[in-house]
C-alpha cells in the first residue's frame, strides 16, 4: 500500500497481525513547528503496538541524532514497549540487517546511523 503510515495502521491492519515492523530514515522534520508531521509520534506507536503480536518487533533506522533520542523519548515511557539494546537504546551497526539507498547515501556523507528495536512485551496501558 501507498499512504500515510498511521492510516494505513489505524483503518487496515487487524490487531495483533503483524510480527515485525520497520520504518527506515523516517522525516525528521527537524523545524519545531513542522513535528506535528513526524511519523514516530505516541497515536502512531499505539496503533503499531496494537497490530504487532506479542513480542514483536518495531526497528526503527535513522541517521539524524535528534530524531533518535526524540523517538527513544516516546518510545521508553510506553509501557507495552522494552528496547531491547542497553543505553543508549540503539545500535551504530546491525550485523544482516541489509542496507538502503539512504543508509548508503547518508554513510557516505559521513553520517553515523542508529538502529532502534524495541519488542511489544504486555498492553500499552498495563
Amino acid at each position: 500500500m501507498c499512504g500515510e503510515g498511521y492510516r494505513l495502521t489505524h483503518h487496515y491492519i487487524p490487531n495483533e497481525s503483524i510480527h515485525s515492523v520497520y520504518i527506515n530514515f523516517p522525516d525528521p522534520w527537524p523545524k519545531k513547528r513542522h513535528a506535528k508531521h513526524r511519523i514516530i509520534q505516541p497515536s502512531f506507536i499505539e496503533q503499531v503496538h496494537r497490530i504487532l503480536q506479542f513480542e514483536g518487533l518495531l526497528t526503527l533506522v535513522t541517521d539524524d541524532e535528534g530524531y533518535s533520542d526524540i523517538m527513544i523519548n516516546i518510545l521508553l515511557p510506553m509501557k507495552g514497549f522494552q528496547s531491547i539494546f542497553d543505553k543508549p537504546y540503539y545500535v551504530g551497526t546491525y550485523p544482516d540487517y541489509g542496507s538502503s539507498y539512504f543508509e548508503d547515501l547518508w554513510r557516505q556523507k559521513g553520517k553515523s546511523i542508529r538502529y532502534h528495536v524495541f519488542r511489544k512485551i504486555r498492553g500499552i496501558n498495563e
